[in-house]
């Protein structure tokens, strides 16, 4: 099984008597709000040549079951993973808002054990991250294709035989690229998965030798809901959300 597979079978438990409250799909961000009113949050995965035309039909998911968009998780389509995803998070949400806080990726750094001139790989662009690790002295090679920066080749050869550790965007699971990264880390050395998109479910995710999940959880759903429909990115959800993390 990939890791969309694993997740959705290692959650679909969770998913039982529960039903989808609001869906919200926004141009960065996709939140879902459950009954119980525990939200969740995903990278929304767009195909930028699709002409929003990703799905066969609309589905009104507001109401239904939430097994039935949780099911979504290994569909093709782009909108309907990233809603599943956001449900996934949601319906995990109160086991993880009791895990620990990372304010400000200190315990990251220190699982990954960054020090000056450790040679560290980040795949997606996390811009404050990137900053600190520079004060630091870390040699960072970044790979993100929607910022134009690295090269696929370039970024093999780097994860195979030059990273002492590596950062991992979460969106890579959504856009179906993780199991390939990982597979490429061999577990040579400490890798993190970092995001408000970041499944918290190290059950799952020990198996692929993964150091830490740091990811984000939800505190005022409306107002996540809110912003996620105008456009917000992540450095607009820190008032909402809290940074947490689980080692493995």
């Amino acid at each position: 099984m990939n890791i969309l597979e694993k997740l959705l079978a290692g959650s679909i438990h969770s998913a039982e008597n529960k039903t989808v409250k609001t869906v919200t799909l926004g141009v960065n961000y996709c939140a879902v709000q459950i009954c119980n009113r525990h939200a969740g949050l995903s990278w929304t995965w767009s195909h930028q040549d699709c002409c929003g035309q990703d799905k066969e039909r609309f589905t009104d998911y507001e109401g239904m079951p939430a097994v039935e968009l949780l099911k979504n998780l290994t569909v093709s389509s782009p909108s309907s993973r990233s809603m599943a995803m956001a449900l996934l998070n949601a319906l995990n949400s109160e086991r993880a808002e009791k895990f620990p806080h990372d304010y400000d990726n200190s315990t990251v750094f220190d699982t990954l054990n960054l020090k000056k001139n450790s040679r560290l790989v980040m795949v997606g662009f996390f811009r404050p991250v990137v900053k600190l690790l520079q004060e630091k002295g870390v040699d960072i090679y970044i790979a993100d294709k929607g910022n134009n920066m690295g090269d696929e080749e370039e970024l093999t050869d780097r994860l195979n035989s030059w990273a002492e550790a590596a950062i991992l965007s979460s969106t890579s699971i959504v856009n179906g690229t993780y199991d390939s990264l990982i597979s490429m880390c061999g577990k040579r050395y400490p890798v993190a998965m970092l995001g408000p998109t970041t499944p918290l479910f190290p059950e799952i995710f020990k198996d692929y030798g993964v150091s830490i999940l740091a990811g984000s959880v939800v505190n005022d759903s409306d107002m996540i809901m809110k912003l996620i429909r105008q456009g917000a990115g992540t450095p607009d959800f820190k008032h909402y959300t809290k940074k947490v993390y689980v080692k493995i």
